[in-house]
């Protein structure tokens, strides 16, 4: 009998609606929130239900759930944005002016859009870290490579698990080849973090000026993953051999999937 293909959120529905309550990401507790003026914390509050409304609705994209996020990053902006500099530089979709929106709250926002990215490109196997307390807890297990978390502790947990992945924002990069570089140094750094595991890597890299140009997208995947491939290649062995694979998510939130057959 086959098995049915699992229906978004599944088990990523906790994780979601987590994000805004208690401490979490854009929770009223959180302790970048509650440093922000009462009506900084309202835009956040407004703001992160209509994001966890997009994020469990299975038929919105993820890119769409991700302009809430960004929208709430631009609500929250600082008095340097005012400046003729910057306002030049927010004329190009990929970059982020200063907000009060605390990176660590958007990136952990933007890893439920990324989880969201890859079940709608088919990757149902990612499944949120169900234990908590590991100080250097990945973000992901991968179906049919982690015991069932009953009975372990944070540590003996993350010991039994021989694969892990884990996510990480690349942005800011100005330049094809500076992306590229970025992108490397994502998959060098999450692969050394977990040593002894074989490592999925999945980079999010759509907040990069280098891929806009008078508003609208001017670099195809090919220009980016290519040459990112070619370095990939060029990487040490050690490496390779523990990198189990690697997503690229792009602009418009399309997943561009790489595994270790591609580099051998």
């Amino acid at each position: 009998m086959a098995t049915a293909v699992p229906v978004w959120p599944g088990p990523w529905t906790d994780e979601i609606t987590a994000l805004v309550q208690g401490k979490g990401a854009l929770g009223p507790d959180n302790g970048m929130v509650k440093k922000l003026s009462t009506e900084q914390r309202a835009a956040i509050a407004v703001r992160g239900e209509e994001l966890v409304a997009g994020l469990l609705d299975p038929d919105a994209r993820a890119a769409d759930t991700k302009d809430i996020l960004i929208r709430l990053h631009l609500d929250l902006i600082t008095p340097a944005a005012q400046s003729p500099a910057v306002q030049r530089l927010m004329e190009n979709p990929g970059y982020r002016p200063p907000s009060a929106l605390h990176g660590t709250c958007y990136n952990a926002a933007l890893e439920l859009i990324v989880a969201k990215a890859l079940w709608r490109a088919g990757h149902t196997e990612i499944l949120p870290w169900p234990v908590e307390g590991v100080a250097a807890k990945p973000d992901f297990v991968i179906e049919g490579h982690h015991p069932t978390p009953a009975g372990h502790s944070d540590k003996s947990f993350y010991d039994a698990c021989p694969v892990v992945a884990d996510t990480l924002k690349v942005g800011g990069c100005k330049s094809e080849e500076g992306l590229v570089t970025g992108l490397i140094n994502g998959v060098t750094n999450k692969v050394g973090s977990y040593q002894g595991k074989s490592v999925g890597v999945v980079l999010e890299a759509a907040d990069n000026p280098c891929l806009y140009q008078d508003g609208g997208l001017i670099t195809v995947d090919e220009r980016i993953i290519e040459p990112f491939q070619a370095r990939i290649e060029a990487l040490n062995v050690d490496i390779r051999q523990r990198l189990l694979f690697v997503y690229v998510v792009l602009p418009g939130a399309a997943v561009v999937t790489m595994d270790a057959a591609a580099w051998g």
